[in-house]
């Protein structure tokens, strides 16, 4: 699933680069498509606080969302893929709520650790140089193996 929608990719995030200066948050990073295409985006932009929320939400910086599609050189497939699922537009609306996506994605995460819930709550604050994060929910631990950390 892509975000959020039914679309089935295997993927990876090859490399990521996330810099806070002066309460904003420039992140870069690409992804690689393995399956059902082969392809790499390239993602840059920038995070700010977003005021209406009070200062306990981010908001991406207008005008600041980069992406760059690169596939096989003749791969018409891929690009009319990429061109169907309008990776820019998707990332715009992912971005619009960056807490709606740790909401979404990480619960699912937490499972690997014997973990499970859902957040009430995320709340994120950009200072100077630093990301402050909170994360409110409700938790159970779903495993008794002794191989899984219990600790998170």
């Amino acid at each position: 699933t892509l975000a959020g929608q039914g679309i089935n990719l295997v993927h990876n995030v090859a490399t990521m680069r996330v810099n806070i200066d002066e309460s904003e948050a420039k992140v870069g990073f690409i992804v690689h498509i393995h399956k059902p295409i082969t392809a790499f985006l390239k993602f840059k932009y920038c995070l700010i606080n977003d005021p209406v929320s009070g200062g306990r939400k981010l908001k991406l910086k207008r005008n600041s969302l980069v992406v760059k599609e690169r596939t096989r050189r003749f791969d018409i497939k891929a690009k009319a893929a990429l061109t169907a699922i309008n990776v820019e537009n998707m990332a715009h609306k992912e971005l619009a709520d960056p807490a709606r996506i740790i909401q979404a994605t990480l619960p699912s995460r937490l499972e690997h650790h014997g973990l499970s819930g859902q957040f009430t709550c995320v709340d994120m604050t950009l200072h100077d140089h630093y990301l402050d994060l909170c994360l409110e929910g409700s938790f159970k631990q779903i495993s008794d193996d002794p191989l899984v950390r219990s600790d998170v």
